[in-house]
């Protein structure tokens, strides 16, 4: 989801970290084993042992935000968006969870709820160049065609790669609304050349020929 998780503390180490500092060993260790089940892809495992977790510290913050994640990655939306939402009532300014909240009502496109949750996120922390491109795909969507393209002209300037291909496309969009064709193009290519093996590749490729005999 959103990359912030705590690092395994190693047997016998001192608790360092302030987000396990104050969690009893027997929640932290359900915890650190859902983590090694969760990088192996076990996400079922992942979620029973986060629940043991939980169970033993109600107010397990980071074990909230990542049973969320695991959620998310399996597609349970309505439970993630549960958890995200325990994890910041537990924790209000815990930047990972509020990011998973905004991406799990993203999926459910619910783009009020997300523009206000990315606008929150970005306003802790505006470098994050995927809550950037998750606004301006939620305001291209709520019809805020300004805004959505500065949003993603700030996605795009980060390092993303394939990642925020989605803001060229979107970004084509756009030009095409405001009879931009060449910008249009120029966009358009960007995500072809992003995502090749792209579902609607050849469909935008289609599109960016259309673009350039108007031109």
């Amino acid at each position: 989801v959103f990359n912030l998780r705590i690092e395994e503390q190693k047997k016998g180490e001192a608790i360092s970290n302030p987000e396990l500092k104050n969690v009893p060993a027997k929640a932290r260790e359900k915890y650190q084993a859902a983590i090694e089940k969760a990088t192996k892809n076990d996400l079922k495992g992942a979620l029973l042992l986060l629940d043991e977790a939980i169970a033993l510290y109600p107010e397990f913050a980071v074990a909230y935000y990542e049973k969320g994640a695991a959620q998310l990655k399996l597609n349970e939306i309505d439970k993630a968006v549960e958890a995200f939402v325990k994890a910041i009532s537990i924790k209000p300014d815990y930047l990972a969870a509020k990011y998973g909240y905004g991406k799990a009502v993203f999926e459910k496109k619910n783009y009020e709820v997300a523009e206000a949750v990315f606008r929150d996120v970005l306003k802790q922390k505006n470098d994050i160049a995927e809550a950037h491109l998750n606004l301006g795909i939620s305001l291209f969507y709520l019809k805020n065609g300004t805004e959505a393209e500065t949003e993603l002209k700030a996605a795009i300037a980060g390092k993303g790669g394939e990642k925020l291909a989605l803001g060229h496309l979107y970004l084509g969009q756009i030009y095409i609304m405001k009879k931009q064709n060449a910008d249009a193009a120029a966009e358009l290519q960007k995500y072809v050349e992003l995502a090749p093996k792209a579902p609607n590749v050849e469909k935008v490729k289609a599109t960016i020929a259309d673009l350039r005999k108007q031109s």
